[in-house]
């Protein structure tokens, strides 16, 4: 795996011991940390996140008005809230989408950290920007990049139809998202196999 740390490449594995001390990232578990996966779609930062929870790093999870669906579990998935619950939590951010309200609770954070020094979330570039805003010291920023062609390339891999691959290209070029969040502190390059163990290793 490879690690962009604002232009400056660095070679994560012989030198990652260094890099820790350097940074300071050894010392992460020991103060309350968000790691932030950022990308477009397909880039692979869903695999990272369920990779890192499976290494003992808690996952964060949103909150929705949309009712459950079959399978689906609360608490799990998502927090399904009532629009009245809804409306009188606190959030880090939120949005409306197919007339449904998402948004990350500041409560969930809090209770994730309980369980953990160190936490995980995915979110957009907004999302991105109102985590830095909310907190400053504890949000880390991981961008994830991908090619349009290999981005089109792994959703037609995975079944997704024609309209809704255009779709999803054309809102990655609206929103800037082929090119990391100003906040980012590192590009992730996923084709390596290590990237997840590289993490790990680090944080």
């Amino acid at each position: 795996m490879r690690a962009y740390n604002k232009g400056k490449i660095d070679k994560i594995g012989s030198t990652q011991n260094a890099l820790c001390e350097k940074e300071g990232w050894s010392k992460m578990r020991k103060s309350k940390t968000i790691l932030v996966l950022n990308g477009p779609s397909g880039s692979g930062k869903s695999t990272i996140s369920h990779q890192l929870a499976d290494n003992g790093i808690p996952k964060c999870i949103t909150a929705t008005t949309r009712p459950k669906r079959e399978g689906e579990v609360n608490g799990i998935d998502y927090h399904f809230l009532t629009e009245e619950e809804f409306a009188e939590t606190v959030f880090v951010e939120q949005t409306t989408y197919c007339g449904y309200r998402y948004g990350l609770p500041v409560f969930e954070l809090e209770d994730k950290w309980k369980e953990s020094n160190l936490i995980q979330v995915v979110m957009d570039k907004a999302g991105v920007t109102a985590i830095k805003e909310f907190y400053p010291k504890e949000a880390i920023v991981l961008y994830i990049p991908i090619s349009e062609e290999l981005m089109r390339s792994r959703m037609e891999l995975r079944g997704d139809s024609f309209k809704s691959i255009e779709s999803r290209i054309e809102h990655a070029h609206e929103n800037g998202e082929f090119l990391p969040p100003r906040e980012h502190h590192w590009i992730i390059d996923t084709t390596d196999e290590t990237t997840t163990n590289s993490l790990l290793a680090i944080f």
